[in-house]
């Protein structure tokens, strides 16, 4: 998929399909989540950026980079275990 906006590489998203069953295409989803947790980490001299967030009543993960207008997705899975909590703490942060 290229737009001018998402993009993401079509065999990592064939890629992605079979190892998590999903594809990129659902990353938007989760990006656009309005109560989404962005955290950050650094691969290769490279910040990523990775979005979690409750998309149809399942956590999920999305990892993306930003390039120029660009948001280019690498990965979308399913959350782990770790992760459901991390995000049902942060989610409930105000109660």
């Amino acid at each position: 998929m290229e737009s001018d906006y998402f993009t993401f590489d079509p065999e990592k998203d064939r890629l992605n399909l079979l190892k998590h069953g999903l594809s990129l295409l659902h990353g938007v989803d989760v990006y656009l989540s309005p109560d989404k947790l962005t955290l950050t980490s650094s691969r290769k001299g490279e910040e990523r950026l990775m979005d979690v967030a409750n998309v149809e009543q399942q956590v999920c993960v999305l990892v993306y980079v930003l390039r120029d207008k660009d948001v280019r997705f690498i990965s979308l899975r399913l959350a782990s275990k770790q992760e459901r909590g991390l995000y049902a703490k942060w989610e409930n942060r105000f109660s």
